[in-house]
């Protein structure tokens, strides 16, 4: 099947489809077109965002914590976009302050201010 067929088929645009199978999508897809992906393979919006198969065919998670927290908190149908957002990073910010295991990103930050 050949991308413009699965981007009708699945009611998702072409370039999105594109830049998640190259894994160069910059954000989380919105709550529309996770939804969306989820019908169209036939399965949950939790197994997809959540979980993917190791190699020994094991459940593993999927997404990092604070981006389970922005999935949930974009398909929230009482916040805003920008609401969804502005609560998304100030998340992310508090989980990296008190996390025992920060981004790589964001220890670098730590490092730098303390030395």
């Amino acid at each position: 099947m050949g991308l413009r067929e699965a981007a009708k088929d699945s009611k998702v645009s072409a370039s999105t489809l594109s830049r998640l199978e190259r894994g160069t999508s910059t954000s989380m897809p919105d709550t529309e077109t996770l939804k969306n992906l989820s019908d169209w393979i036939g399965v949950s919006l939790s197994e997809l965002v959540n979980e993917k198969k190791s190699k020994s065919g094991a459940n593993e998670p999927n997404l990092e914590t604070t981006e389970q927290v922005e999935v949930y908190l974009r398909a929230d149908k009482n916040l805003s976009t920008d609401s969804a957002n502005a609560l998304a990073s100030a998340f992310k910010d508090l989980y990296n302050l008190y996390s025992s295991s920060p981004t790589s990103a964001e220890s670098s930050k730590r490092k730098k201010k303390r030395g």
